[in-house]
């Protein structure tokens, strides 16, 4: 499977979810040779909840897992910004029932754009989830010193495309970091932009969650 594991539904959080946006996404993902994409917002986002609609009303949703749209495979997630320091943010993929109870469980302690990290992690709703540390040094330079609870608890490190491109030594640090946890890494674009949907992507042996054999792949060198 060849999936982008962070793409964003709206150009950015104030904005009204565009169908003909994602449309676009979902073009340039299967032309980018992509199998899945998981798509999300910010918890603090403006109309967090017009995407998912979207997609309940107008695409199947297969086996609780995600939803097929045009033979693509799109997962929904929420990505989650915590305090207290250092500020990091993780991406939460699951069922789409589940990903929208995590975001209202968070919501009464949303400080800003961020939310608690102990009470993202003690949340009964992610435990079936797939949760990825995002772009983690795109906050501090600095190595992030995880909880045991929240390093026991996340699958995989993201590395996007800002780390391959944009930011020099980012991508080395991710790689040092995923060996440190004993962790993978895993591509996601982070894009807000259908252009850049798959612009860095993962490639593993069967489906998300079976982390054995995965390797994140650049398919947009010029981006």
């Amino acid at each position: 499977m060849k999936i982008d594991f962070h793409i964003h539904s709206k150009i950015t959080g104030g904005y009204p979810f565009c169908p003909k946006h994602f449309v676009k996404m979902i073009n340039e993902a299967k032309s980018a040779g992509l199998d899945a994409i998981a798509i999300m917002e910010h918890l603090y986002a403006d109309n967090f909840e017009d995407a998912y609609l979207y997609l309940k009303d107008n695409f199947p949703y297969q086996a609780g897992d995600y939803y097929l749209v045009e033979g693509l495979k799109v997962f929904v997630g929420v990505e989650v910004g915590t305090i207290p320091l250092p500020k990091l943010d993780f991406v939460c993929i699951g069922n789409r029932d589940k990903v929208l109870k995590l975001r209202q469980s968070l919501l009464p302690y949303l400080e800003g754009k961020y939310a608690d990290i102990n009470k993202l992690f003690q949340s009964e709703y992610i435990n079936d989830m797939l949760v990825v540390l995002a772009h983690p040094f795109r906050k501090d330079p600095n190595p992030p010193n995880l909880p045991p609870q929240v390093l026991k608890r996340i699958d995989a490190l993201e590395k996007n495309v800002r780390d391959t491109v944009f930011v020099d030594g980012n991508g080395f640090k991710i790689a040092a970091l995923a060996q440190k946890f004993n962790k993978p890494v895993v591509g996601g674009s982070d894009t807000h932009h259908y252009l850049q949907t798959g612009s860095i992507a993962t490639v593993f042996d069967g489906e998300p969650g079976q982390w054995q054999r995965c390797e994140a792949e650049s398919t947009k060198a010029n981006l």
